[in-house]
């Protein structure tokens, strides 16, 4: 075998290596970022207004630490994007129930000024 053939062949190898390699990166920052919207929905009291969905992103920010740890990072970076989803689904639902609950308090002030208004209170 030539020496232009043996470069030919063991380039093939190697390029095939180095594409493996690159084609999926360490997905770090999407965890970090999930982790993150976790604590946005703590804040937003989605432990009352939305436990099970907070839940579900705890328990993926949690499992794409552990596939980060063992090299998996594609399931890492998909449990990575679960958990973002869950944790913006559970900050929403508890945006949700706080605007609720201040348009029944304001429904009820309406309430109480067009009693008064009207004279139907004693």
């Amino acid at each position: 075998m030539t020496f232009l053939r043996m470069k030919i062949h063991l380039a093939g190898p190697i390029l095939l290596l180095l594409a493996a390699c690159a084609s999926t990166p360490m997905p770090t920052g999407d965890v970090d970022r999930s982790a993150l919207l976790v604590e946005g929905a703590l804040a937003a009291e989605a432990a009352v207004y939305a436990p099970v969905e907070l839940r579900f992103a705890q328990e993926r920010v949690a499992q794409a630490r552990e596939a980060l740890a063992a090299g998996d990072h594609k399931r890492a970076a998909r449990l990575a994007a679960q958990a973002a989803a869950d944790a913006e689904l559970a900050m929403a639902r508890a945006r949700v129930a706080h605007l609720r609950a201040a348009a029944d308090a304001q429904a009820a002030e309406n309430a109480k000024l067009r009693a008064e208004l009207l004279g139907d209170l004693p």
